[in-house]
């Protein structure tokens, strides 16, 4: 049956009622189910142009660089140290993991030399941070080999970078002469490749045992800020 122009009309603004409605309805369905005003959106917006022209710092570390008991991932001395310096992040910390250690291996931990390549993850980084040494067995030429290898692979790969080695800490719960040992073995490594190499022992750093979380080994919140700001210093 052919339908008059007035019939035409009055189904076309009849089906766009319906359409109203039923987009109404999805709409109050959604609110429903999302909680209503309590909603947070999961979606994260790309980094803005100024923001991927940032200059990329790129940490490698154990439970220190992973941020262990910062009480949260922005508190972590690495984020800190980016956010003072104005450096976009990439964060390589893996606990338990070091020069020689590939951790426990129940969540695909790695030695250093094994996660070198990931640095690169977001740009080539200018500048590199090596921490770590404290999980690694022993103190002498076994650890001071590992050192050196792992630092000659990063300057091979990233030859524009500066590189920085932080030295084990003297935490409380471990023992001081064994960690005096590791840090000459890495100092010499260091030396031997010609990379920078900070020591927190011998410039008496963290010897305010508030600074370190209740296992005697990792910081805290406060161990956290206190490193970002002595290493920020040494990066200046």
């Amino acid at each position: 049956m052919k339908l008059g122009p007035s019939r035409r009309l009055a189904a076309v603004a009849g089906l766009a009622v319906l359409l109203v409605v039923i987009v109404m309805f999805a709409g109050l369905s959604a609110v429903g189910r999302d909680g209503g005003s309590d909603y947070v959106s999961s979606y994260t917006p790309p980094p803005t142009e100024a923001a991927t022209q940032l200059p990329v710092a790129a940490f490698l570390g154990d439970s220190y660089t992973a941020g262990a008991n910062a009480e949260g991932a922005e508190n972590r001395y690495a984020v800190r140290v980016c956010r003072a310096m104005t450096f976009r992040c990439t964060i390589n910390g893996q606990a338990e993991t070091g020069y020689i250690s590939d951790g426990s291996g129940q969540r695909g931990e790695k030695r250093f030399v094994d996660r070198i390549f990931d640095l690169q993850r977001d740009g080539l980084p200018s500048l590199i941070v090596v921490q770590g040494g404290m999980n690694d067995p022993g103190s002498g030429v076994e650890l001071r080999i590992a050192a050196v290898g792992t630092y000659q692979q990063i300057r091979a790969m990233y030859p524009d970078s500066r590189v920085l080695v932080f030295g084990p800490v003297a935490a409380p719960g471990l023992s001081l002469n064994d960690v005096i040992a590791k840090r000459d073995s890495l100092k010499t490594a260091a030396a031997e490749v010609g990379v920078e190499f900070v020591d927190p022992i011998g410039n008496g750093w963290f010897t305010d045992l508030s600074l370190f979380a209740k296992d005697g080994v990792n910081l805290n919140r406060r161990g956290h800020q206190e490193l970002a700001t002595r290493l920020t210093a040494s990066l200046q």
